[in-house]
């Protein structure tokens, strides 16, 4: 499948979504991310995150919701 150059530059309205940590933590769950910095603030904290993290893969549910 070609890639659509014509997308080159587009640009997209800005976007606000509420992340939930129940939805990451089900999230995380559902892709069997067990890794402590994403099932429990605490260890992300001791990690040095300023609380718990999404998968990276989390930011398709938000392009679902934003589709709707």
């Amino acid at each position: 499948m070609a890639l659509n150059t014509e997308l080159i530059g587009k640009e997209y309205a800005p976007l606000t979504v509420t992340v939930e940590r129940e939805h990451v933590l089900r999230f995380a769950r559902a892709v069997a991310e067990d890794a402590p910095v994403f099932v429990d603030a605490e260890a992300a904290r001791a990690a040095g995150y300023p609380d718990q993290l999404a998968p990276p893969t989390f930011v398709t549910t938000m392009q679902i919701m934003a589709s709707a």
